[in-house]
């Protein structure tokens, strides 16, 4: 995954297999009027279609297990962690971002 924008390009060894927009909710009249729930919605959807985009390109789960385990999201304070699976034994844990540096 690599940030272009307000998009998210998926690659699968190398190749651009497509792209995750979520920008929308953050400029909506929900994301204006509630900002942390509009990033987590925007998350959330990124997240969702990453995994779909790899899953589909590689015919396999992912991440890398039998079942497509959940998303999930927490945000506090400026503080994003996200994850794959249950949140106490994340599948795949992504580095967590500090969203008042971004």
């Amino acid at each position: 995954m690599i940030a272009e924008h307000t998009y998210v390009a998926v690659r699968y060894n190398g190749e651009l297999i497509g792209r995750s927009g979520a920008a929308e909710f953050l400029e909506s009249i929900e994301g204006i009027q509630n900002p942390p729930e509009a990033i987590k919605r925007a998350v959330r959807v990124i997240l969702d279609t990453v995994q779909d985009y790899v899953a589909d390109t590689s015919t396999e789960p992912w991440p890398g297990t039998r079942d497509q385990p959940n998303p999930g999201i927490r945000l506090s304070g400026s503080h994003l962690e996200m994850w794959f699976g249950d949140q106490d034994n994340p599948v795949l844990k992504l580095r967590p971002l500090d969203l008042a540096t971004i």
